[in-house]
């Protein structure tokens, strides 16, 4: 199964890579990063490589893949290893780790290891690493270092988008989301409608008893347990739903009513707007 990999752009400054190696070799290194495991292991079948990197380019066969393979095997660049396992061919990335954070310890590989492996080619040995390399190769924290110190001569900006990415990645796992917004939390139980917020809704909607729907706002929450980042912009928006509601039931009466029972509704609906009027306006004279 392929994987996302990312690039960083100090792999186009490798002089030493562009000097041993092809273009096309320089691609279908990139190529076998997507189709290496979290062990830095994959395939080695030639044919099985040009389908999976190069399937539409009809110029290149398995016999040029192998050509390409040759080249990063050079033992200059250190960059492929191949082997045989039970009569079929793999390979092994050693310098997969500068590139990416690998996690092997957290799945089992599927293939098997390199000359060195340890025992079923799943842990590695006491004193070494899975592939035979530093016993602290492939643990992720230590991964990262490495990774970031094969950046140390990029720009910052390089090095600051790396740094942000990782933080967004952490960031999206815990409990606020993206940074500065507060995390959702029940309603308050003390929870009251500041006058800012009062003055708001009677400006806009002053028909509306904002005592009982700031009670049957609380009453809901409170029972449900819904979880909010603002509850005044979810009392702000109850208000307006209320009114939206009580406003559509009297221009739009249900299909299929009956002209006595619209004209019910449509009273009814005025009659306690007209009470709802009322009981604000005795609210203003006691206030007064």
């Amino acid at each position: 199964m392929a994987r996302i990999r990312s690039i960083k752009p100090e792999y186009w400054d490798d002089r030493k890579l562009a000097r041993l190696a092809s273009r096309d070799a320089r691609m279908l290194y990139i190529g076998l990063w997507n189709l290496a495991d979290e062990w830095s292991r994959l395939n080695g079948d030639p044919q099985w490589i040009k389908g999976q990197i190069f399937p539409y380019d009809d110029d290149i066969d398995a016999g040029y893949v192998s050509k390409l393979l040759a080249e990063l095997e050079n033992p200059e660049l250190g960059t492929v290893m191949a082997y045989e396992a039970s009569g079929d061919p793999y390979l092994y990335l050693p310098k997969l780790s500068r590139h990416q954070r690998l996690e092997p310890e957290k799945v089992r590989s599927r293939l098997p290891g390199p000359p060195g492996g340890g025992p079923d080619n799943d842990e590695p040995p006491a004193g070494s690493s899975p592939n035979g390399t530093d016993p602290s190769a492939f643990r992720a924290d230590e991964s990262a270092q490495r990774a970031d110190q094969s950046v140390h001569g990029a720009e910052k900006s390089s090095l600051l988008y790396v740094a942000g990415s990782r933080e967004h990645v952490a960031g999206s796992r815990g409990a606020r989301g993206r940074a500065g917004e507060p995390a959702p939390c029940e309603l308050p139980r003390d929870f009251t409608p500041t006058d800012a917020m009062r003055n708001w809704a009677e400006h806009k909607y002053p028909s509306l008893d904002l005592e009982f729907e700031t009670d049957q706002f609380c009453h809901h929450y409170w029972s449900t347990g819904d979880r909010r980042k603002s509850w005044p912009d979810q009392w702000q928006k109850w208000v307006g739903d209320s009114w939206q509601r009580r406003t559509l039931s009297r221009a739009s009466p249900q299909a299929g009513q009956a002209t006595s029972d619209v004209r019910v509704i449509t009273g009814l609906a005025l009659a306690a707007d007209y009470a709802e009027e009322e009981r604000a306006a005795q609210r203003k004279e006691l206030l007064q």
